[in-house]
């Protein structure tokens, strides 16, 4: 007889990568779709070193197969508002960088899960991008993306979704996670729903985490640099690529997951001496 094959039990969190910014992840020696090299700037260098960091990371704590990986959105730039910070306008370029980028973290999952996000960044170019990475289908519209996922992992109902609200106050930008989660939870239970323990969100390029020992939210980092829109919503703010690691190996089901996290750290822009 088989041994039943066990379900995964780590789940890892991945959104924003924005391929086709100019500010973005950019894989070295990339080409085009109309065979065009682009070369990395100093911030996609930096950028590309930090993600071969952390597949050494994901490598170190889990095992091919061990995982579920969602990615939760804004995997393309896009060519929006009349964006001068893109280096192609052919938003197929943008999805072709994200498939280099993501196969490789794709291709060691047990499965992959894909949330769409923001409209005027991704249109309908993620769909692509998940049926080429083998991401599951949402048997709704039998199309490999999700706009709300639930997933039931370990005992624990998950909900993620791509939008989570931001601030450019620092002192403010844990509000949001309890707000958010109390409203995920209290929506669920007035339509009889089963209300979810763990909320993952992304878009704010502010990670962060947060949890009250019975529930849970996670916020990724976006491998992105500031914008110009970036200056101006958030002109302090500095970049932060993070990635999230929830993982219930040591745990019973039914508990929350232990949170493991990789941060790229930005450099110090120098300062200018008078």
């Amino acid at each position: 007889m088989k041994k039943k094959k066990k379900s995964p039990r780590v789940l890892l969190n991945i959104s924003d990568i924005h391929a086709g910014s100019i500010k973005a992840i950019l894989p070295p020696n990339f080409v085009t779709l109309e065979g065009q090299p682009i070369g990395q700037s100093a911030g996609q260098e930096w950028l590309w070193a930090g993600w071969l960091e952390l597949q050494n990371w994901i490598a170190g704590i889990v095992d091919p197969k061990e995982y579920v990986l969602n990615l939760n959105g804004d995997l393309i730039e896009g060519n929006h508002h009349g964006t001068k910070e893109i280096w192609s306008p052919e938003t197929g370029d943008h999805a072709k960088a994200a498939i280099e980028i993501l196969a490789p973290v794709a291709r060691r999952a047990a499965k992959t899960f894909v949330v769409r996000g923001t409209e005027c960044h991704v249109g309908s170019a993620e769909i692509s991008i998940a049926r080429t990475l083998g991401a599951e289908i949402n048997p709704e519209v039998q199309q490999p993306y999700w706009d709300r996922l639930s997933l039931d992992m370990c005992g624990v109902r998950v909900s993620i979704r791509h939008h989570f609200p931001a601030t450019s106050r620092v002192h403010l930008e844990a509000s949001q996670h309890s707000i958010q989660m109390g409203n995920a939870i209290l929506e669920a239970v007035r339509v009889g729903e089963t209300p979810p323990r763990i909320l993952i969100g992304a878009h704010r390029h502010r990670p962060g985490h947060w949890d009250d020992g019975q529930n849970m939210t996670i916020v990724t980092g976006a491998w992105q640099t500031l914008t110009r829109f970036g200056f101006k919503v958030v002109p302090d703010g500095r970049p932060c690529p993070r990635v999230y690691v929830l993982d219930w190996r040591d745990k019973d089901d039914g508990e929350l997951p232990v949170v493991h996290s990789f941060t790229v750290k930005a450099p110090e822009a120098p300062a200018v001496s008078i």
